[in-house]
């Protein structure tokens, strides 16, 4: 596990992805940067745990088993508890990172720097338009 800069008021980023080493570079990207995270691994364990842990946002790949990150989406926007949370959808990050076909990562697992910025970016504009009173939709990372 990476050093953490989390403290216990940081923002809390529910993170869900359908492939471990994809929600695992996620994680270490984001608890580098100071944000407390909860990790997820379905769509429905995103409902159930936005719903339990209220997190500020939610980061969500849009592929993943049981119930897509689209579905997953219009349920929490239907619902009273969590309809306030903002939602970054996003597609796991070797297919953002430019690699040909879609075969992976090159460097074994680790977001690049521009990369992490763009998810860090995306998350403090959507804590921001929160805290502004600002209903947020559902955003795509590039």
């Amino acid at each position: 596990m990476s050093r953490s800069r989390e403290r216990s008021d940081s923002p809390v980023v529910l993170v869900a992805a359908e492939e471990w080493e994809v929600l695992e570079m996620v994680l270490d990207a984001l608890r580098r940067r100071g944000y407390r995270v909860v990790p997820a691994r379905s769509g429905q364990e995103v409902i159930h745990l936005a719903r339990g842990k209220r997190p500020d946002v939610i980061l969500m790949e849009i592929m993943m088993p049981l119930l897509d990150g689209y579905r997953a989406a219009r349920v929490l926007r239907r619902d009273g508890a969590t309809c306030a949370i903002p939602i970054i959808a996003f597609h796991a990050p070797h297919r953002l990172s430019g690699t040909r076909g879609g075969r992976g990562r090159k460097d074994g697992g680790t977001l690049t720097p521009l990369e992490e910025k763009e998810l860090t970016n995306r998350i403090r504009q959507a804590l921001d338009a929160r805290r502004a009173g600002s209903a947020l939709g559902y955003g795509f990372a590039q």
